[in-house]
């Protein structure tokens, strides 16, 4: 009997479903997506539009006024497509992890259901961490670099150079006797609100690096002051968003992201830079644009976010499942971030 195929319309649409791993990044900085009908999409960076408004006599003719400040860019977000390939009896036979070597009243068409369900679960879960770290690279650096497979990201912000700050000598976090953390922080903030008039919300590190900061001389002594107790700057953990929160200062949740990835060579690295902390506003305009899929039997060009598809092949008899998507973090105000390399 032939493997059936369930089709690129069903697939999709299950495809879309999936609850996608825990994105910390993506839900604090970029909630909103944005489909497109076409593979490129015009990125518009804000700048300016601090202008007071003029002032005339009563009666006067209008006066020209400058047009906010964008600069456009169409871009090409890359392609993400992966297949999974499995024989009739890893589709039939197939168990979850944990579950029990003897199924009892599953019918194979149930069985492969759960198998091509979990396995399309796992390509999302690979596609969003991608998503995950070029937002971590987006607000760490106002740039998107990589080369993955011999193809090679580059997409540039224009993050202002004084977005992105490196503390040096005593002011380093490391030397706990002459840092001043929250003075650091303190001075982003207003940096942020001064050239975007939003308020940061989030200041974002590696466990690393909130260490350095509660051992700090002058944040003990600023939470002194203040009779702040480590019961109200404490961790308090968010197992569905993989964060630690250690309380809120100056209006900002800190926050301790220890996610990782693993790279080329099987190592694993932080999706924020060690010693670096990003200090953050959410905007209206920063969003997940993804550009459309190419596949000819759905009529060309696909609008989506994630398409899934299916067919077998004779010789050798094989089942194949394939995810594509083509999606790129749209970093609207790149000044609404401040990375701050502290160590």
């Amino acid at each position: 009997m032939d493997i059936p195929v369930f089709g690129y319309t069903a697939l999709t649409r299950e495809a879309n479903k999936i609850v996608p791993p825990k994105r910390f990044l993506r839900d604090a900085f970029f909630p909103r997506s944005e489909t497109h009908g076409a593979a490129t999409v015009a990125i518009d960076v804000e700048v300016g539009g601090k202008k007071l408004a003029p002032i005339v006599a009563r009666g006067a003719a209008a006066k020209d006024v400058a047009k906010l400040g964008k600069q456009t860019n169409l871009v090409e977000p890359p392609s993400v497509s992966m297949k999974k390939s499995f024989s009739a009896s890893e589709l039939n036979l197939d168990r979850a992890p944990g579950a029990s070597p003897i199924v009892v009243g599953v019918a194979p068409d149930e069985a492969r259901k759960r198998k091509i369900a979990r396995e399309l679960q796992d390509m999302k879960d690979r596609a969003v961490r991608l998503q995950e770290w070029m937002i971590a690279q987006a607000i760490a650096t106002g740039e998107i670099i990589g080369e993955f497979d011999g193809v090679e990201l580059a997409y540039d912000f224009r993050m202002p150079s004084t977005h992105v700050v490196a503390l040096a000598g005593d002011e380093k976090w490391d030397a706990s006797t002459t840092a001043d953390p929250i003075g650091d922080l303190k001075t982003q903030i207003r940096k942020i609100q001064r050239a975007t008039g939003y308020s940061p919300t989030v200041a974002v590190a590696t466990g690393e690096v909130w260490d350095l900061f509660l051992a700090a001389d002058s944040v003990q002594s600023y939470l002194d002051a203040r009779r702040i107790s480590m019961g109200v700057v404490d961790r308090e953990s968010d197992d569905e968003l993989g964060i630690t929160r250690h309380g809120r200062l100056l209006g900002v949740d800190l926050i301790e992201y220890n996610e990782y990835y693993l790279d080329d060579a099987d190592l694993a690295q932080s999706m924020i830079p060690e010693n670096v902390v990003v200090i953050g506003a959410k905007t209206p305009d920063n969003r997940m644009h993804y550009a459309a899929v190419d596949h000819i039997e759905a009529g060309g060009l696909v609008e989506t976010e994630f398409f899934a598809h299916d067919w077998t092949t004779p010789d050798p008899s094989r089942y194949h499942a394939a995810l594509k998507s083509s999606f790129l973090p749209g970093l609207h105000v790149p000044e609404a971030f401040v990375a701050l390399k502290v160590a």
